[in-house]
């Protein structure tokens, strides 16, 4: 609803939303296909650069055939050694294990510690951006730690070695698997040309060294923040291999770093004093609410009623329905709704039953034609209700099925409809302006088929059969389920 929108969230929607009106209002839209395919990455001054996805292999084999002239050309000029070649995978490899499987270890350890952090679905918390911080700076401690173990004067070129090979397979299965993000070659050719000015020079100028680093800095950093920002705090291992695979880039640089110990001190000193920060964040209040849940279920086929949550931590306002000791959902009721991240009803209490309106249905058809049974149902909602959520045992077949007119996908003439679902979930049909639902479906004659909806109106905390008080300012509704909602769960039968 609007007043559960923060105004400058949707203002900045808005500014999008009206540059796009703008731009396809003028635009002739009879020109917007094309078969080319385009690579897209941000860059500083030139902001947004694209090119074809005809250029990735070219690009790649370019990339190849120059790593290799170098590798010669190091050995031919006694820059570069075997030995030493094989030495600087140590480092990299070392890196990445322990800063990648360490920064997972460490999120779960984490969340044991804060089990208050499970009931933000998106598994992004208020102190988010504090602990991409904590990582980071964990990972270049790390990194900084093992490279000061392993790294030697006028050892540089052969460290710069084995990340530009591994860079390089990373491409070339970025360039399979994954054409969009091609563009993570740009580095590689950075990294290629830092490679050279090392092997030609014994002590490069750094500041030629630091330029060429730039563009790896530029392109690949934002993903540090970005990966767990979109995909929540569990990712964070991630932004730590990140992290070594641009620092082992830029060993080109950190290379000639005196003291590196000492950096790897003062790199974990600052990811300690992050993690405190985080650490008196960590609980919710006014300022960073508690996201909480309730749900009403009536069960009007067995006509018993229900209050639900998906919280897994109980507080002062959801208490006053589910008490200090609620029953596992899982063992009290076979209710299936669920959440956008897979999240289901967590607790569950027995509650009064009230005077709601049923929806109408009605089976107005039901014939059958040589082996398959057509059916029509018609269901309508008097409670002014606005959802549906339809579903069916995954060994139920339906030949065809139709919502409104409109045929549900098959993946072609002789398959079936909802074919190869892994839950029970059918569909979920909004309702708008009141339209109530019309299916007509085909199944085999013999099939004993059972569908089982649930009929929701998002008004628990207004509708005048409920007193539910306000939520206080340390909560707010949890988003991405079914919440503040009144359910009525019903069965339709088909023998």
């Amino acid at each position: 609803t609007y007043e559960r929108l923060d105004r400058n969230t949707l203002e900045h929607q808005g500014t999008y939303l009206l540059s796009m009106l703008n731009y396809f209002s003028q635009a002739d839209l009879s020109t917007l296909k094309s078969n080319d395919d385009y690579i897209y990455f941000n860059v500083p001054l030139f902001k947004t650069v694209n090119y074809p996805f005809t250029w990735i292999w070219p690009m790649l084999v370019i990339a190849i055939v120059v790593f290799g002239f170098l590798i010669f050309l190091g050995f031919n000029n006694r820059r570069l050694k075997l030995n030493d070649l094989l030495k600087g995978l140590i480092p990299l490899l070392g890196s990445l294990v322990l800063s990648g499987g360490g920064g997972y270890l460490l999120w779960k350890f984490l969340l044991w510690i804060y089990p208050e952090y499970s009931e933000i679905l998106h598994g992004f918390t208020y102190n988010g951006h504090t602990y991409i911080l904590a990582f980071v700076f964990l990972a270049l401690g790390i990194c900084f730690y093992i490279y000061s173990k392993f790294y030697k004067p006028g050892n540089t070129a052969n460290m710069l070695v084995a990340p530009i090979m591994l860079w390089i397979i990373i491409c070339i299965a970025v360039a399979i698997k994954l054409k969009g993000a091609s563009f993570f070659i740009i580095p590689v050719y950075f990294g290629l040309a830092s490679l050279f000015v090392l092997i030609k020079q014994r002590k490069p100028n750094l500041a030629l060294m630091a330029l060429l680093c730039f563009p790896v800095l530029t392109i690949m950093s934002p993903f540090v923040k970005m990966f767990p920002v979109g995909l929540g705090l569990k990712i964070l291992f991630v932004s730590s291999l990140f992290v070594v695979l641009v620092f082992s880039l830029l060993i080109s640089v950190f290379g000639f770093f005196r003291h590196k110990r000492r950096w790897s001190v003062i790199m974990f000193f600052i990811a300690f004093c992050f993690f405190i920060s985080a650490h008196f964040n960590a609980s919710f209040n006014e300022e960073r609410q508690k996201p909480n849940s309730l749900v009403y279920v009536l069960d009007i086929d067995q006509n018993k009623a229900t209050w639900a949550t998906y919280d897994n931590l109980l507080d002062s306002w959801t208490k006053n329905f589910l008490g200090d000791n609620p029953n596992n959902a899982s063992e009290s009721t076979k209710i299936t709704l669920a959440s956008k991240y897979n999240t289901g009803f967590t607790y569950a209490k027995e509650a009064p039953i009230k005077s709601l309106v049923y929806p109408e249905v009605e089976i107005y058809k039901d014939t059958i034609v040589g082996g398959l049974r057509e059916i029509s149902v018609f269901i309508k909602s008097i409670r002014e209700a606005n959802r549906i959520d339809f579903f069916a045992n995954q060994s139920y077949i339906f030949k065809d099925f139709k919502l409104n007119g409109v045929d549900a996908y098959k993946f072609n003439e002789d398959s079936y409809a909802f074919e190869n679902r892994k839950h029970n979930r059918l569909f979920t049909y909004y309702i708008v302006d009141k339209e109530p639902l019309e299916m007509v479906f085909t199944v085999p004659k013999d099939q004993k088929t059972k569908l089982e909806f649930f009929e929701s109106s998002n008004d628990l905390l207004k509708n005048r059969l409920f007193t539910i008080p306000e939520r206080g300012p340390s909560f707010m509704p949890k988003p991405f389920i079914l919440n503040d909602a009144v359910v009525i769960k019903k069965t339709i039968l088909i023998d």
